[in-house]
């Protein structure tokens, strides 16, 4: 196998057999890649694997095709940044390196997320964080106190202690989800319902104790 060309490599990788005879094949590609720094079998593994990761892609963040296809590359490029020559040598196959290539997808999600400066109106975005205090908030309310949605989700994000924590933080108070809707979406990351409901529980108790939204609560 050390013999063949990348091109050759490729071609066996491509076809993927049911006894998976052809996984030594893509094994060998990514160590060249990886290992040898080889631009043409990176450019083969970025042919072969494109359509995969853009279909994972496009199921954990369903939205326009030039949105799926900016994730997709960044996932790849993420991949290819920290997928080291040591990471390689503590893979058992094929799949522990496409595992790690799928957590580069979950992480590219996540990056963009945390970017957006998605427009949430006022109300309701303050709804769902003092609504822990059974308060409903207005407009004049916020205003009077110089506080937007954006500061509030900033406050938001400062409580969640990682990308699960802010996954399920923007799922519930800006895409408006029920946990079962977020378990049902990422069953990779979520065995099951209740550790939704676990997560979302622990914010909450920690929004409930920051000083500012008690401010708002109190107005």
């Amino acid at each position: 196998m050390h013999e063949m060309s990348p091109s050759q490599l490729a071609a066996r990788c491509q076809n993927a057999q049911p006894d998976a005879s052809h996984e030594p094949s893509c094994f060998e590609l990514f160590r060249r890649a990886i290992v040898e720094n080889c631009s043409l079998s990176w450019h083969y593994l970025h042919n072969q694997y494109y359509s995969l990761v853009y279909y994972w892609v496009s199921r954990r963040a369903p939205t326009d095709p030039d949105t799926v296809n900016d994730l997709t590359q960044d996932a790849l490029t993420s991949f290819w940044r920290f997928y080291t020559s040591d990471k390689l040598a503590r893979a058992g196959g094929l799949g522990d390196i496409l595992a790690y290539l799928k957590s580069c997808v979950m992480s590219a999600i996540s990056q963009t997320h945390r970017k957006e400066k998605r427009r949430v109106p006022e109300v309701a975005l303050a709804h769902h964080i003092v609504d822990v205090q059974s308060v409903t908030q207005s407009a004049e309310v916020l205003a009077s106190q110089q506080i937007t949605a954006q500061q509030i989700w900033t406050i938001v994000e400062s409580h969640c202690n990682d990308d699960l924590e802010h996954l399920v933080a923007r799922s519930i108070f800006l895409a408006d989800l029920k946990p079962r809707h977020i378990a049902e979406q990422f069953p990779d990351l979520f065995p099951d319902v209740l550790e939704v409901y676990r997560i979302k529980r622990n914010l909450i108790g920690r929004l409930r104790r920051d000083p500012v939204l008690q401010e708002i609560c109190k107005k």
